[in-house]
């Protein structure tokens, strides 16, 4: 199996093992669907941050994996999009002024307007139109939105088992993110 394969595999079975986290909890079909587009935004956020690292650490092993990073990333959009959504809906039927009261809110929507932009400059257009530099500080806004989502993430978290396990490829996330930093810069 080749990495590319095995990265998708892994996305989908983690996925897989969010949602049926998910629904072994009692509690309403809306809020199942809510908790596992969040939790599988945020998961999807961590792979595409941890790809870049591993493949600074392991070239050998890990680069054929940037490619697919892109996908990976506008998928944790789009998950995210739906979290949004169904929020907004659901809960507070589209009354923004009682959705923005929440902090969590405020900070989570402030994260998926910058996955808005990170998403329509994630392609081929964008780098031409914008150039490589410039393409890579729009792209670098990604360090902020990891930042900006684990926020709402620890705001809106309960505190039980599936989230504890999130927070936790957080932390490794922000720490292969160090390790490659320091790795490239030995180089």
């Amino acid at each position: 199996m080749n990495k590319v394969s095995f990265l998708f595999l892994l996305l989908l079975v983690g996925g897989c093992l969010i949602r049926y986290y998910e629904a072994t909890i009692d509690q309403p079909a809306a809020n199942t669907m809510i908790k596992t587009f969040g939790l599988t935004a945020y998961f999807l956020l961590c792979i595409s941050l941890i790809i870049g690292p591993l493949s600074v650490i392991k070239p050998t092993e890990f680069a054929t994996l940037i490619e697919p990073r892109r996908a990976v990333g506008v998928s944790a959009f789009v998950f995210a999009l739906m979290h949004f959504t169904l929020i907004g809906g659901s809960y507070f039927g589209w009354d923004f002024n009682t959705l923005f009261m929440y902090r969590q809110n405020v900070v989570g929507f402030v994260g998926l307007c910058t996955l808005v932009l990170l998403t329509i400059t994630s392609n081929d257009y964008s780098i031409k139109v914008l150039g490589p530099v410039n393409w890579k500080r729009i792209q670098m806004i990604n360090y902020l939105t990891f930042i900006i989502i684990s926020i709402h993430f620890l705001l809106a978290s309960k505190g039980d088992y599936g989230s504890q396990l999130l927070l936790g490829l957080g932390l490794i996330t922000v720490i292969l993110q160090v390790w490659g930093f320091f790795t490239k810069r030995d180089r």
